[in-house]
Parts: C-alpha cells; structure tokens; sequence
C-alpha cells in the first residue's frame, strides 16, 4: 500500500473519531460551544413523508426566515422565529415537541441549520432540516398560508 493511501485512511479514521467525540469540553478546547448538535437533511420528499406520517401535534414546523417573507407566505402550520433560540425561555411553545421540521429559503440558505444547532443543545426534540426550503415548497405548488 503506498504511502498516501495509508495516511489518507488514517486521516479518515482520525477524522471519524474526531466527529464522534461527544463531550462538549473536547469541543471548547477547539473553540466551539459543545459537541455538534445532528439533524437529519431532508429533501421535498422526505419532507412530505414525515409531514403525512406525523400530526402537527408531534411534530412543528419552524421558519427560520425572517418575520417579513414569513408573513408573505409560509408552510402551513409553521411557527416563525423572531431570533435564532439561545434558551427554551426563547421558544417555551416548541419545548415538548417530539420532531421539529425547520427550513429557511433554499438550498444556498444556512440559516435553518443554525437554528437546528442551536435548538438542539436545550431542547429533546429529533431534528430535520427541509433543504429545499420555501423557494421549493412554494414552486412545487404545495399549500401555503399566508
């Protein structure tokens, strides 16, 4: 085996352990707030699955998008975020969601994301991100509210 191939597989594993690692004093040391909170990515699909398969009691929609294009048109039964969470003091409504569904404007946006991060360190919810966002929802002629 050459070399390269022999680190390249080292820095793999050592990349795995790295992204593993769960304790958030590993990751202070580093200069980040805890461990990385996971969601799963969802496309239109996956979105529709989950949606369908669970009530709206069970599971939240939030936009993360600014108040403006939330009051423009929204994903039916969405919940708007003034500010990205810091605490569950900043969203008491959404602290006994079992799945929260969070999505922005597009792909290119990472907001959704952020939120997703942040919400995760205080709440239990499971987490997912619609990637497509509302630029998909609202051109694949899904139902909107307004």
């Amino acid at each position: 085996m050459s070399l390269f191939k022999e680190t390249s597989r080292y820095g793999v594993v050592f990349l795995m352990l790295f992204l593993s690692q769960s304790d958030p004093a590993f990751w202070e040391r580093f200069g980040f707030e805890g461990a990385p909170v996971a969601f799963q990515a969802l496309d239109l699909a996956g979105t529709l699955r989950h949606l369908h398969s669970t009530g709206v009691d069970h599971m939240r929609v939030v936009d993360a998008r600014p108040r403006a294009r939330f009051a423009a048109g929204h994903i039916p039964g969405a919940r708007s975020l003034q500010e990205i969470p810091e605490s569950v003091g900043d969203c008491p409504d959404l602290a006994d969601a079992g799945e929260l569904l969070i999505y922005c404007d597009n792909s290119l946006c990472s907001r959704a994301e952020v939120v997703a991060g942040k919400m995760g360190r205080f709440l239990s919810a499971r987490l997912y991100v619609y990637r497509g966002g509302w630029e998909e929802w609202s051109s694949a002629g899904l139902p909107v509210e307004r």
